[in-house]
């Protein structure tokens, strides 16, 4: 998607990847909120409604409160249980993955080097291969190889293999049907000139500084809508480009390179506020399943997560104005994670820590509902 988008502007020739590299310093929400995971592991500090839960669970063993719907997966009956007569072997797991990594790191090599030329660096080889020609291949090998180590073994036979396979093509229906809607809708873009008709009415006005800040909160806003991170990249990754690039030239800020972490800053916008929004949205798919798979009620697992993934995404808010200036990624990483440490320092407790009020509230509301 970065490709296509850039491969329309005039004077920006930069790769795809090596613009998607140099995004990364600027994922200040994905960095921080991993951060923050172990900040609050660590610290054995809550806050919220992620608080209240885990003093219910310590002091009354409940761990859901009175009246949760814990649903269960529909997917679960299609699982296949291990055969106990069979040995259950570590390298039956690991000997697949390896092959899909390890082949798809061949395959783009292969391919990109065929591209690029043999005298390219490593990083144009990487960045000239052809990744979808390379994931395919690899998958195929890697499903091979699973199939033929659980018949060899007889932990299943032929039918049982292509029965796992068809359940877990099934399982990528959901979004190999939102890459297709995303690629279609992008190239309605196209078609109708969306791009240059957002230039047409922001360019002028739009502050070049604030247009990082302006896209994560547009994309953070459309994925908790749509409940898709996948289906916002295609999105907002063909109008974004097009659009930063003209507010540059506009501003004349595209001579020298001095000024692309603007580009860098908006790019990595889009992705981050897309799993923002995948986060915190109710009807994201990931939500869903990761409800599902703890056997928590859905709502609740939504209620608790927020109020981080909000605290993550306006100190990252914060970053990305400050980017928009020029501050550098990494200084802004830094003040960022410090301001977290000390938000969580003020704003948690300790889950073994309670006062004598929070005590008789407990004990007077063991559900956790107020």
């Amino acid at each position: 998607m970065i490709g296509d988008a850039t491969g329309q502007l005039r004077g920006y020739d930069e790769g795809a990847y090596s613009i998607f590299l140099n995004s990364i310093g600027y994922s200040f929400y994905p960095l921080l909120a991993v951060t923050f995971v172990f900040m609050v592991a660590g610290s054995g500090r809550d806050f919220g409604p992620m608080l209240q839960a885990e003093r219910r669970a310590r002091n009354t063993g409940q761990l859901s409160r009175p009246g949760a719907f814990i649903g269960d997966s529909t997917e679960e009956g299609d699982e296949r249980e291990p055969n106990p007569e069979k040995p259950q072997r570590a390298i039956n797991a690991v000997i697949p993955i390896l092959v899909l990594v390890v082949g798809s790191l061949v395959g783009i090599y292969i391919t990109g080097l065929e591209s690029a030329g043999p005298d390219a660096s490593l990083r144009e080889i990487i960045g000239g291969g052809d990744s979808f020609l390379a994931l395919m291949w690899a998958s195929l090998l890697a499903v091979t190889v699973a199939s033929l180590m659980s018949i060899v073994q007889g932990i299943l036979n032929l039918g049982e293999v292509v029965n796992s396979w068809h359940a877990g093509v099934r399982s990528m229906l959901l979004a190999m049907i939102i890459l297709l809607l995303a690629w279609s809708l992008s190239n309605v873009n196209d078609v109708l000139h969306t791009g240059d008709y957002l230039v047409s009415i922001l360019g002028g006005t739009l502050p070049a500084p604030l247009l990082p800040t302006l896209v994560f909160v547009l994309s953070a806003a459309t994925a908790f809508a749509t409940g898709s991170s996948w289906g916002v990249m295609g999105i907002m990754m063909p109008l974004v480009i097009p659009l930063t690039w003209s507010i540059m030239e506009i501003n004349g800020l595209t001579e020298n390179g001095e000024h692309l972490y603007l580009m860098y800053a908006s790019v990595s916008a889009v992705l981050a506020g897309a799993v923002w929004g995948d986060h915190c949205s109710p009807i994201s798919d990931t939500t869903i399943l990761s409800s599902l798979a703890s056997k928590c009620d859905h709502i609740d697992h939504v209620r608790t997560q927020i109020p981080y993934a909000v605290t993550v995404g306006g100190v990252a808010v914060l970053g990305l104005i400050a980017a928009g200036f020029g501050i550098p990624w990494w200084l802004i990483l830094i003040v960022g994670a410090a301001v977290l440490f000390a938000g969580l320092r003020f704003l948690g407790q300790r889950v073994d820590e309670k006062s004598d009020s929070g005590a008789a509230a407990l004990a007077a509301d063991p559900g956790g509902e107020r």
